[in-house]
């Protein structure tokens, strides 16, 4: 549970726990005002109780058409002060408006951002892709807007890359190259995973693979870059091996700084190392 359901949580109890001291306090003056606001009071506890959190929200491509559409699932969606549920739509990127781009036209390599939108004039919820992830242009009639999620262009192409999103953490269909640059025995510069990282973002999954070709350790270790951590004996991979030769790798998750840049270093000269951003957890829900 999220801090911040664990804090709503805890304002649910308070505000339960206040109004049956409410009801008791009246209860003590007037049984038939106290019958009338009990029956009231276990009402509104009980449909707040059902007003639960976001839930299972999915957005992949398009089966059918996944270069130029993406499809938007969620059981339980705020918007805003409004509750969502069974949110069922498809973006598609050749329309202007709703359920669609909110203008203009797809670029290359250009990171688009997945809004969900509310009508309230007709109760109607769709979602919009905008270049914007703090104001995007709203169709008539849209006034409540969340942002929930995240898209990237190809690099040469404007087609929609395959990608995986479920709640908050996103994963790329095929891993994005970071570094095959060895850096042995030291800290390496720092490392821009901004391309493969959307602005705002800052905790990447990194696939880690190091080979040593002569006899000897492999490793391979990776921080936020300006860590003061100087050793490397935790977040990397590390396998020892005195035979002819050895390899090592796996996922690890990391925090980058503000600039989303990471360092990395390697054990050995004779490693052959390749980072991967195999996706990214964000802080939408």
């Amino acid at each position: 549970m999220s801090i911040w359901e664990q804090t709503f949580a805890m304002y649910e109890k308070l505000r339960a726990a206040k109004l049956n001291s409410l009801v008791s306090s009246i209860n003590t003056h007037n049984h038939n005002t106290a019958y009338y606001l009990r029956g009231t009071v276990d009402s509104l506890i009980a449909n707040t109780s059902q007003q639960t959190y976001d839930q299972n929200v999915i957005i992949e491509a398009n089966s059918g058409t996944p270069n130029t559409k993406v499809d938007v699932n969620a059981d339980i969606l705020w918007i805003e002060d409004t509750r969502e549920t069974s949110l069922d739509v498809t973006i598609d990127v050749g329309t202007i408006g709703a359920n669609g781009l909110d203008a203009g036209s797809m670029n290359a390599d250009t990171w688009y951002y997945v809004w969900a939108i509310y009508n309230s004039s007709t109760s109607t919820a769709s979602c919009l892709l905008s270049t914007s992830r703090t104001a995007p242009i709203m169709p008539t009639n849209y006034s409540k807007k969340r942002l929930i999620g995240y898209r990237k262009t190809a690099s040469g192409s404007a087609n929609i890359s395959a990608a995986f999103q479920f709640m908050n953490r996103f994963m790329y269909d095929i891993p994005r190259e970071l570094t095959t640059t060895v850096s042995v025995g030291t800290w390496s510069a720092a490392e821009d995973c901004s391309a493969s990282i959307p602005t705002g973002v800052r905790v990447g999954i990194f696939s880690l693979f190091s080979h040593e070709e002569t006899a000897g350790d492999a490793g391979i270790w990776i921080r936020p870059n300006g860590s003061t951590w100087a050793t490397h004996d935790a977040n990397g991979l590390f396998v020892d091996s005195y035979s002819s030769q050895s390899g090592v790798g796996g996922q690890r998750i990391c925090m980058t700084d503000s600039s989303q840049q990471i360092q990395y270093r390697n054990d050995w000269a004779n490693n052959i190392t390749k980072i991967d951003v195999e996706g990214f957890i964000c802080g939408l829900f």
